[in-house]
């Protein structure tokens, strides 16, 4: 079904139910302005039972009427604008449309969606035109009528006026904002039409968590939490829609967050830590045969792209394209049915919740400033006890270690970044030190997967009689890339080591 998405710049007025619009053709870059026909709208609002769509600023709607009807969700952009996405009209009966919940499957998960409020307006809208003739605005003069079936929601009559940017910029606001407030007009007479008729009902939109100027260790975790959940959850529509680096960025912050409940393991009910890693890591693994069929399907293209005409030997590319999206297409309808599955969303129920889960203990509310170092030195003392452990290793065995090291730098990177905000410069540091071990081990990594998926897509070829040439030339590249990671990770090493926990370790004050 046909999707239509735009950008929506608006501001609302409580308007006196009497005055009529003020003659907007008189403010500044305003040359007329005219009045369209009178219609009448019907709009029914969905939404869960606990209002989760209005919790976050959403607004998913069925309306009749006018010249849009049709199915219309809207998503908050920034404070002024909201991004709309506008589906054609299909019956109440159907539902609501699937391509319309995948933008908010993340935040309704399996809970069903509801009637929530239905809004009847007669609309008269008042176009702006300038000196040119192009629409700059439009004002959408609204009588509002709201009803609902929800517990605690009264019936409200209301009129509202609406600024809505069309070619126009900003500066039509300022224009004809002081003529409406003359009129009788109060601005911010709420972010949407379903919120005021919500009333009470409507629920409080989380704000960003700001930290208070000298935080405790709770405050620093319950913050990390959020902003990670809310990360994470950002990026479900992205996967679902085949969005680019959607899944990597997905998989980045299930990691960040198996971090933080390691690091922070005994902020949290005994074994609750490790329930939620496995779960994260449940996510992780559902999303990694299309993450890694992504990559290697666009490092392998980058390769052949490298190669002189006259040494690609036969349909190199075709096969490579044809191979690495099969398992990308694989991987990605794995990726969707975990998606899709209670498992998902309880581990979504339980991230959400997990914030007002800590428990207290000594280190709840203590300084983080004086006390998060001594968490995060554990961190850098397993990454040091890998790296000697891979220095060590027999060449047959160190692969596998070195993947151990990279895990090892990530918990130090993301312990390091979660505290960010009272580690100062040298915090920052060691988690760019930390960053760059990740970085050339997983471009390590990745080389010596795409290597083995080199010589599968060699063998195929030689079964079916074509040359097996520019494969082999191929691989010797991808061979010499894995030898230069690894002259890059002993170097990035070294940083690490200049930044060893005793010299970076926060002087306390001695004791009276």
């Amino acid at each position: 079904m046909p999707t239509n998405e735009s950008i929506e710049v608006e501001r609302k007025y409580a308007a006196p139910a009497r005055t009529g619009v003020p003659p907007l053709q008189e403010a500044a870059g305003v040359a007329r302005a005219e009045r369209r026909r009178t219609v009448r709208l019907d709009a029914q609002y969905f939404d869960t039972e606990d209002l989760d769509l209005a919790a976050h600023r959403i607004t998913l709607r069925r309306r009749t009427g006018g010249g849009d009807a049709g199915w219309h969700l809207k998503l908050p952009a920034s404070k002024e604008s909201r991004r709309e996405i506008q589906m054609p009209l299909s019956p109440a009966a159907d539902g609501v449309p699937a391509e319309l919940l995948d933008y908010v499957r993340a935040i309704v998960r399996d809970r069903p969606l509801v009637p929530a409020v239905r809004l009847q307006t007669r609309r008269t809208r008042h176009e702006l035109f300038n000196a040119a003739g192009i629409l700059l605005a439009e004002l959408a003069d609204d009588r509002v009528s709201a009803t609902s079936e929800l517990d605690g929601v009264e019936p409200q009559e209301w009129r509202e006026w609406e600024v809505e940017l069309q070619e126009g910029g900003p500066q039509i606001f300022e224009a004809v904002e002081p003529m409406l407030r003359e009129a009788g007009a109060e601005a911010d007479a709420g972010p949407s039409k379903l919120a005021r008729a919500l009333g009470d009902r409507r629920p409080s939109a989380s704000a960003p968590d700001e930290l208070p100027g000298h935080p405790d260790v709770e405050d620093l975790v319950s913050a990390y939490l959020r902003q990670e959940t809310d990360r994470l959850k950002s990026h479900d529509y992205g996967v679902r829609v085949h969005e680019h680096d959607a899944i990597h960025q997905m998989r980045v912050a299930a990691r960040r967050l198996r971090t933080v409940l390691s690091t922070y393991r005994s902020l949290l009910a005994e074994g609750r830590s490790d329930e939620l890693r496995t779960e994260l890591k449940a996510l992780a693994d559902a999303l990694g045969t299309a993450r890694d069929s992504e990559v290697m399907r666009d490092r392998l293209a980058d390769l052949i792209e490298r190669q002189p005409d006259d040494l690609v030997w036969g349909p190199v590319a075709e096969r490579v394209a044809d191979e690495l999206t099969r398992r990308y297409e694989s991987g990605h309808e794995n990726a969707l049915a975990f998606l899709s599955s209670q498992r998902y969303f309880r581990l979504l129920d339980a991230l959400d919740a997990l914030p007002g889960e800590l428990v207290e203990t000594d280190l709840s509310h203590a300084d983080a400033a004086e006390h998060i170092t001594d968490l995060i030195a554990r961190d850098w003392r397993r990454l040091r006890r890998t790296v000697r452990a891979a220095d060590a290793a027999p060449d047959e065995e160190r692969e596998v270690l070195l993947h151990e090291v990279r895990k090892a730098a990530k918990r130090l990177r993301y312990a390091t970044e979660s505290a960010s905000a009272v580690l100062g410069k040298q915090g920052k540091q060691l988690a760019k030190a930390a960053s760059a071990i990740t970085d050339i081990l997983g471009d390590h990594n990745d080389s010596m997967i795409t290597q083995g998926v080199i010589a599968e897509l060699a063998a195929q070829a030689q079964e079916r009689g074509e040359s097996t040439f520019t494969y082999g030339r191929i691989q010797g590249w991808e061979a010499a890339r894995a030898d230069i990671s690894n002259e890059a990770y002993l170097d990035a090493l070294r940083d690490v080591d200049a930044l060893r926990y005793p010299g970076w370790k926060r002087a306390r004050p001695k004791q009276a």
